[in-house]
């Protein structure tokens, strides 16, 4: 069995590594905790003694363009690690996001509707990345898992090799999605094993084709397991804002919007 291990090299969090300054990003987990993970995992091989390989996702899309500068800005900051990393062998891929400024005060969502947008900022993103990696771009996924016909198309246009956003039989976005948008995404339809995207629907399986989808081994469908995890507190608050509980019971992973 072949087990790819990909990484979202995501600015920090607020509350995870301290306070960050308004209107910026902070990347202490890039510059400190990708080199702590490797020393740790030094040493440990594979039946082939071979030790474990990361993709590290990279982000570049329109919110590290307008609050760092440029798309490529992470590769430019951290060139000496990235290299580094690609040394040991490594992959370095693409996480792009589709947060975008909205409102009277400028907050950032994810966006959902303006698909016009979501496809000219992939294009935008990727010509400033591409270049900007030794090997190019080959591997994806996407921010949030989320996707839809033409952003996929635009993938695949660009050239990517391997996109693995799939969450098979997980849902958070529905024709009504809640008006704090962030972390909404369908793949309930998805298979479960890797497969070549349809172009008619990147959630079906095609015979062929030259992207293709690797969908991440996280829902439990059924059995006790499924529905206990299923019934945890957070869960459950989710379930009773959206009442949408019987779409949901027995995902112990199913993602949730905020």
């Amino acid at each position: 069995m072949r087990i790819v291990i990909g990484c979202d090299t995501d600015p920090d969090r607020e509350g995870l590594v301290g306070p960050i300054p308004a209107g910026r990003l902070q990347w202490r987990g890039v510059e400190e905790g990708i080199p702590a993970l490797k020393a740790l995992l030094h040493g440990i091989h594979d039946s082939r003694g071979r030790e474990p390989v990361f993709t590290w996702l990279l982000r570049a899309d329109e919110q590290v363009r307008e609050l760092c500068g440029e798309y490529a800005w992470v590769v430019g900051a951290h060139g000496a690690l990235l290299k580094s990393l690609e040394t040991s062998g490594d992959e370095l891929g693409w996480h792009p996001h589709f947060w975008r400024r909205t409102g009277r005060d400028g907050s950032w969502m994810q966006e959902l509707d303006d698909v016009e947008w979501q496809v000219e900022m992939l294009r935008s993103a990727h010509a400033a990345l591409h270049p900007a990696l030794p090997n190019g771009v080959r591997s994806v996924r996407m921010g949030w898992n989320y996707h839809n016909l033409r952003t996929f198309a635009a993938l695949d246009a660009l050239g990517i090799e391997v996109e693995f956003s799939a969450l098979p039989g997980m849902r958070t976005l529905f024709a009504d999605p809640p008006a704090h948008r962030e972390n909404l995404f369908d793949w309930v339809s998805a298979p479960r094993r890797p497969y070549h995207a349809a172009r008619s629907d990147h959630r079906r399986r095609a015979a062929s084709g030259p992207l293709m989808s690797g969908p991440c081994p996280t829902d439990c469908r059924t059995g006790v397991w499924g529905r206990q995890c299923s019934a945890a507190p957070r869960f459950l608050r989710h379930i009773r804002q959206w009442g949408r509980g019987p779409q949901t019971v027995g995902f112990p992973s199913f993602c949730t919007s905020g």
